[in-house]
């Protein structure tokens, strides 16, 4: 987790990590903030619901530690995802076909 040096960033991470883990738990949030990524919307436009807010809000309560530790996802190790890959072989620049 970022140690910020100023109010401003301590509130501009943790208002982050609010909207990912809100998004994360909630539809309704999820689909204000993919309209904004998908550009249907203007930014911030999807905040302006109240019901979004609310649950913005709710998630900033939680804290920023709980709300940053559920960004991290369990899964395999690097050399675990190699080893269930198996051997690759190696591909032919030239090009396929007629």
């Amino acid at each position: 987790m970022n140690t910020p040096d100023s109010l401003t960033k301590w509130f501009r991470l943790a208002f982050g990590d609010a909207i990912s883990a809100a998004s994360r738990e909630q539809m309704h949030v999820l689909r204000g903030v993919m309209r904004t990524f998908q550009l249907m919307e203007k930014p911030g436009e999807s905040l302006q619901d109240r019901r979004v807010k609310a649950t913005i809000f709710r998630y900033l309560v939680r804290g920023r530690k709980r709300n940053a530790a559920a960004r991290l996802q369990p899964g395999p190790s690097w050399v675990e995802m190699i080893d269930k890959l198996g051997p690759m072989e190696p591909v032919s620049h030239e090009r396929i076909g007629p």
